[in-house]
């Protein structure tokens, strides 16, 4: 891969477009970056390129904990938690916040921290990062 003086900017900005959405992307954005430090034109291409990455990256991560949360509940349910107990622990685990759990599943808040406190005392955890890390552990969440 040619680098530095010896590439063009158009054949750098073409390598990095083209790992948009692959994990390689963060080194080749850096890499270009600094072959193409002071050329304006391409810092545009840079920049659109890296937005791009941004959200096929967010949209990836949302299909994986929509298929991860649906794991998550069924796997809580055969732990022995409740269905809201479970439908609030996946939603911890998938980076959900308290509020957020409360409104998409039309409780009060204190209802899901109820449900959040009986959920750990029954998984024998102390927080959301003791959770997360017992279910990283016993469940496999791969990709749908």
């Amino acid at each position: 891969m040619l680098t530095g003086p010896a590439a063009s900017p158009a054949a750098i900005a073409s390598r990095v477009i083209a790992a948009i959405g692959r994990s390689d992307f963060p080194e080749r954005l850096h890499t270009a970056s600094r072959d193409l430090a002071g050329c304006d034109l391409y810092s545009a291409v840079l920049i659109a390129a890296l937005r791009r990455h941004t959200e096929l990256m967010e949209r990836k991560k949302q299909t994986v904990l929509s298929h991860s949360r649906s794991v998550l509940v069924r796997q809580a349910r055969e732990w022995g938690l409740s269905e809201r107990e479970a439908e609030v622990a996946a939603g911890l685990v998938t980076g959900q916040s308290q509020s957020d759990i409360a409104k998409a599943a039309g409780l009060a808040l204190n209802s899901v921290i109820t449900y959040r406190r009986r959920a750990y005392q029954k998984l024998k955890v102390a927080d959301r990062l003791e959770l997360r890390a017992m279910c990283e552990r016993l469940i496999p969440l791969a990709e749908p």
